[in-house]
């Protein structure tokens, strides 16, 4: 999808004919369905490594992934000296809710097979819920994971190829750092809380672009409704396929 979104102005079309001005009536041209705004990157891609191509199976479910702790987190957004935004994450034992003032991103684990995530977008402007299939979420880059997705994109394998620099405290939570070995890889730095597994501070990108995510508030006391279905909390919105909305908006 692409973000831009293009308006187009018809403008009152003016001509002299024989001497006498005629001004055209304003043609109107048909309504096109409203661009969908790109996905904010609020999680890790499953693929740091651009180049890799995406996982064909999804990964086995560890076994620490069967009783992740419940946390709540604010993580402040930063690029270079600029405030950009807050993002909330609520996580329980099988849901994640990752959540801005424009929308919010809902993932469940599959329980068909727990090694996968369903997902769901809310758009709250547009009163609307869109359903990601396991193709989706690859696609989106977000991947169809729950270990994955379930650590916010940050799990074992990815801080395995990292390299660690000592322990370190942010806001009063310790944690450990990690920092990328190769300067093209997403993730350039995280400081990884292991006990709660969960990243404390991390910088995706490189130069001018990079953004910092750091956690300001932690809590291990969740309120359950706050990760119950987007049907549930949101009864009056729309809930659709992402496939079936892009037939009914092929021009987003």
């Amino acid at each position: 999808m692409n973000p831009a979104v293009c308006l187009t102005l018809l403008p009152i079309c003016l001509c002299a004919v024989g001497g006498c001005q005629v001004i055209e009536a304003q043609v109107s041209p048909p309504a096109a369905p409203e661009r969908l705004p790109e996905a904010p990157s609020l999680l890790l891609p499953q693929r740091l490594d651009h180049r890799l191509p995406p996982p064909r199976a999804p990964q086995s479910l560890p076994e620490w992934a069967a009783a992740v702790p419940r946390v709540s987190i604010t993580y402040h957004v930063k690029q270079r000296s600029q405030s950009l935004k807050r993002i909330s994450v609520t996580r329980s034992a099988k849901r994640v809710l990752v959540r801005t003032p424009e929308e919010e991103w809902f993932f469940e684990q599959n329980a068909a097979d727990p090694r996968r995530a369903d997902g769901q977008r809310i758009i709250h402007h547009r009163k609307l819920i869109l359903g990601y299939s396991e193709a989706d979420l690859v696609d989106a880059g977000l991947g169809r994971d729950w270990a994955h997705l379930v650590t916010l994109g940050v799990g074992t394998e990815t801080l395995l190829r990292m390299r660690s620099v000592g322990f370190a405290q942010v806001n009063g939570i310790q944690c450990e750092a990690f920092v990328a070995s190769d300067p093209t890889l997403t993730l350039q730095e995280v400081c990884w809380n292991h006990r709660g597994r969960y990243p404390v501070r991390l910088r995706v990108g490189s130069g001018d672009d990079s953004q910092t995510h750091i956690a300001v508030e932690v809590s291990e006391n969740i309120d359950e409704a706050q990760t119950a279905p987007p049907r549930t909390r949101y009864p009056d919105y729309t809930l659709i396929d992402l496939a079936d909305w892009r037939e009914e908006s092929p021009s987003h």
